[in-house]
């Protein structure tokens, strides 16, 4: 799958909404473990370090976590409290 690499949002952000999209859409629930690093870059033909910024974005905002040696889960946290994100700032 190929993000819009012309868009003015940047590609870690268009990674991270596709993500809230699919828990929204219920792909992920809750405790899901989401594709690897790795998966996700042949998916979407990205660098790593694009699809690290992505998933710690979303790990800052406690939609996802990560447990070291298992992979990146759903977090149970955020329940019913997903964003989406951009790079416009509003006051």
């Amino acid at each position: 799958m190929k993000l819009n690499q012309k868009s003015a949002t940047p590609l870690y952000l268009q990674v991270c909404n596709f993500i809230l999209s699919e828990i929204k859409n219920g792909k992920y629930k809750e405790g899901d473990k989401i594709p690897s690093e790795l998966e996700l870059c042949k998916q979407f033909e990205l660098s790593r370090t694009t699809i690290r910024s992505a998933i710690a974005a979303l790990t800052s905002q406690d939609i996802l976590v990560r447990r070291q040696g298992k992979g990146t889960f759903v977090s149970r946290a955020r329940k019913h409290k997903l964003v989406e994100f951009s790079d416009v700032e509003t006051f």
